[in-house]
């Protein structure tokens, strides 16, 4: 029979193995910065969990670390909603983007972030007003959000999903809880572009990604123009097809080069 001591060391050190899982996950870039990352909760299923260039639905709360002063909270910002965010290609702020990753649906993670991947030595005033992320979401496609993407300035892009921001002085660690709602296909993975590619030849024509905008409006019954499909086209082809030759190879789809090439 234990004695009272090594029955409570026992159970602390059990205690200790159990919460260790969410409290010990530190990433760091490479300037040796680290963002650290607790887990608040964890759903019993986690088997998707975030990657580069997937598509991330969350809602999330800025706090100063100095202080706790809340700069920013989603679900009073604008219209209340989530946003929608395209994970690991710069949308977001730096520290924030790396404290999403293997994260999954209905997780809940607090990620305190440093002050070169946040706001930096110049933080942040009330001069800028930010585009919502969810301006561009009414259709879950390759060149909705690609699009959306490429009109942003880098300034925009950097904090991207911020609309009003509260001030950040500058050098500050902040603090962001994040609630991942959804995770879905981004848009470039191979698996949209296998669904376009028709003919499975590995390249895709304009006339296969027209078919695939077309498919995706009509699922979330979003009325276009035609010409809205040319432009939309015409536009992913100027800028993708690289060689000119009217065909976007894998290697010119897939610019967030996801681990399955």
């Amino acid at each position: 029979m234990f004695k009272m001591s090594e029955r409570f060391s026992l159970l602390f050190l059990l205690y200790l193995q159990a919460l260790s899982s969410f409290l010990h996950q530190v990433c760091a870039d490479e300037s040796g910065d680290e963002v650290q990352i607790e887990v608040l909760f964890l759903p019993e299923n986690c088997t998707q969990k975030a990657k580069k260039g997937d598509l991330l639905h969350a809602h999330y709360d800025g706090y100063l670390a100095k202080d706790g002063t809340q700069f920013y909270c989603s679900r009073s910002a604008k219209d209340g909603q989530p946003h929608w965010f395209v994970h690991g290609v710069g949308e977001i702020i730096k520290g924030l983007d790396m404290g999403l990753k293997d994260m999954c649906p209905g997780e809940m993670r607090k990620i305190i972030v440093p002050p070169s991947l946040a706001f930096g030595e110049k933080g942040k005033d009330t001069r800028y007003e930010i585009r919502n992320c969810n301006t561009h979401t009414e259709m879950m496609s390759i060149v909705e959000a690609e699009r959306y993407i490429k009109s942003l300035d880098s300034f925009t892009k950097f904090i991207n999903c911020f609309s009003c921001l509260d001030p950040v002085p500058p050098n500050a660690t902040v603090i962001f809880k994040v609630e991942l709602l959804h995770v879905r296909r981004g848009p470039r993975s191979m698996e949209a572009f296998k669904e376009m590619d028709l003919d499975n030849d590995l390249t895709l024509t304009k006339e296969e990604v027209r078919k695939h905008l077309k498919m995706e409006a009509e699922k979330l019954k979003v009325e276009k123009e035609e010409s809205y499909f040319d432009d939309v086209v015409s536009d992913v082809f100027r800028r993708n097809d690289h060689n000119a030759d009217g065909a976007l190879t894998v290697k010119e789809y897939n610019v967030y080069e996801h681990d399955e090439l």
